[in-house]
C-alpha cells in the first residue's frame, strides 16, 4: 500500500523520485525502497516533511483513504503552525528573558504571516512597548530563519524593518504611544 501511495504522490506532484528524495532529505536509494515496497513504512520526518512540504493529508498517509492533499485552509493552517515552530525555535536560542522572548516571538510570528491585526494584538498584551524585545526580533528576522526568509516577500520584510526602525526612533524620543502603532500598521497594511 505506501509504494502506491508514494507512487501516486511522485505523479499527482509532478516529481521524479530524485526530487522526492530532496523534499525528504533522504537519499535516492530509501524513496527506491519506498517506491517499490522494500518499505513498508514511513520514519517520522518522512511523514512529516510529506505532510509540511507536499501539503499532503496525514489521514490519507495513514489510510490510504480519502483525500490525497490538504484543502487550502489546511495547508495554510499547517504552514502557521510550522512557522510558529520555527519563530519559537529560533527565539529560544536568543535566550532572551521570558517576557521578551514572547514578545520576540509574537511580533515575529506576526509579522511573518505578514498580518497588522496579529502585531495590533501583540502590542494589545504589552503594557510598554519593548524595544530590545523588538530588536531580537528583527534580528531573528534577519538572521535566523533561514526557511522563512525564502518564503518572505518582501514586502514583509520592508515590514519588519520599518517597524522596528520607527519603534526604535518613539522609544528613543519617549513618545511611542500606542496610537502611533496603531497609524503606523494603517499604513503598513
Amino acid at each position: 500500500m505506501l509504494a502506491e501511495q508514494i507512487k501516486q504522490v511522485i505523479t499527482a506532484c509532478g516529481l521524479t523520485q530524485k526530487r522526492l528524495a530532496e523534499v525528504l532529505e533522504v537519499k535516492l536509494q530509501r524513496v527506491k525502497d519506498l517506491t517499490s515496497g522494500r518499505v513498508e513504512q514511513l520514519k517520522k520526518e518522512e511523514a512529516k516533511a510529506l505532510v509540511e512540504k507536499l501539503h499532503l493529508r496525514g489521514d490519507w498517509l495513514a489510510t490510504g483513504e480519502g483525500e490525497m492533499f490538504q484543502s487550502q485552509g489546511e495547508a495554510k493552517f499547517t504552514a502557521s503552525l510550522v512557522t510558529l515552530k520555527q519563530v519559537s525555535d529560533a527565539v529560544t536560542t536568543l535566550r532572551l528573558p521570558s517576557d521578551r522572548a514572547v514578545v520576540a516571538r509574537d511580533i515575529t510570528f506576526a509579522v511573518l504571516q505578514g498580518s497588522a491585526d496579529l502585531v495590533n494584538g501583540v502590542f494589545d498584551r504589552m503594557p510598554t512597548f519593548d524595544i530590545d524585545a523588538l530588536d531580537k526580533a528583527v534580528e531573528y528576522v534577519e538572521n535566523r530563519l533561514a526557511l522563512a526568509r525564502k518564503k518572505f516577500t518582501p514586502q514583509q520584510k520592508a515590514q519588519a524593518i520599518r517597524l522596528a526602525y520607527v519603534l526604535t526612533v518613539a522609544e528613543r524620543q519617549g513618545n511611542a504611544t500606542k496610537t502611533d502603532m496603531e497609524s503606523l500598521f494603517e499604513l503598513l497594511k
